[in-house]
């Protein structure tokens, strides 16, 4: 049995760690914003940085978000760019990501207002025989 090194490889959410970061370091630089020492590093780093993932997303997501449509087609989608064609991939992922997220949020809203709503029509005899089912 020859000798293994799959315990290094990088998790799905080091790699997406590190291509936030990527993406988050071309957009910062095509915008001519100071590109924050965190960011850089995870950038470059075999790991990324997971402690701020959420953040650098975050981030990635809002300025994304907010470019007009002159910025966004020069920014997101310069087909002539590879950067550029990879952050188009990342921000539709993204995009869609989000959309599931809010109908799910939604639904999940809704379903606990009639919950809300019903217990509100039951007397406390009726609420206290469901609490103890």
């Amino acid at each position: 049995m020859g000798c293994r090194s799959e315990y290094m490889e990088a998790t799905e959410r080091e790699k997406e760690s590190v291509l936030v970061c990527q993406l988050l370091t071309y957009v910062l630089m095509a915008l001519k914003l100071k590109i924050p020492q965190e960011v850089s590093s995870a950038a470059m780093a075999p790991y990324g940085n997971l402690e701020l993932l959420d953040e650098h997303t975050a981030m990635l997501c809002d300025i994304c978000g907010k470019m007009d449509k002159k910025t966004s087609e020069k920014v997101i989608y310069n087909a002539h760019l590879p950067a550029s064609r990879q952050l188009a991939e990342w921000w539709e992922r993204h995009q869609e990501a989000d959309r599931q997220r809010i109908a799910v949020e939604k639904k999940a809203d809704k379903k606990a207002t009639l919950i809300k709503s019903a217990k509100a029509k039951l007397t406390a005899a009726e609420l206290k025989a469901l609490q103890e089912e």
